[in-house]
């Protein structure tokens, strides 16, 4: 059966166009885990005209916040769950160590329609992540992973948020 997925990179970073954009967020994000730009959502409200007559029934997204305020503003009101896959993050020699994926409580506040009962391939709540070694191929694994067991185990059309 054939199926589509539309894979789609997050919108522009706050990180990508300021350079002092931890003093206007915080210390709420780590420095891998930049929020999105003004542009960024601008971008997303493009997302959403484009994808708006489009059926999806399922939404996965990357549990950094640039991916998951991406779906989220571009799914709109039509209230799909986002299902948070760390599996999809990239090469994590790039990352902060641990990686800066905020705690899931606080994921679930910021972003509610988060799918709870979403069961992760790659879980960094409750297992943490696995060591890769540097290089940007290292992921590869992981990410082939955990995409072929999404599509072993949801069909439909859905949207991967990277």
């Amino acid at each position: 059966m054939a199926r589509t997925i539309y894979i789609i990179r997050h919108a522009e970073r706050m990180d990508n166009v300021d350079n002092n954009w931890r003093k206007k967020v915080g210390n709420e994000y780590k420095s891998d885990n930049s929020p999105l730009s003004a542009q960024g959502h601008k971008q997303c409200v493009e997302l959403a005209e484009w994808f708006k007559d489009i059926k999806v029934d399922h939404i996965f997204a990357s549990p950094f916040d640039r991916t998951l305020d991406t779906a989220t503003r571009m799914i709109g009101d039509r209230g799909i769950p986002i299902k948070p896959e760390a599996g999809f993050l990239e090469a994590l020699y790039l990352c902060c160590k641990p990686p800066g994926v905020r705690p899931w409580n606080i994921l679930k506040e910021t972003y509610p329609l988060i799918d709870e009962t979403y069961d992760p391939v790659v879980n960094p709540w409750k297992e943490g992540f696995k060591d890769e070694g540097p290089g940007d191929d290292a992921c590869t694994d992981r990410i082939k992973d955990a995409i072929e067991k999404i599509l072993n185990k949801y069909e439909g059309k859905g949207f991967v948020c990277k």
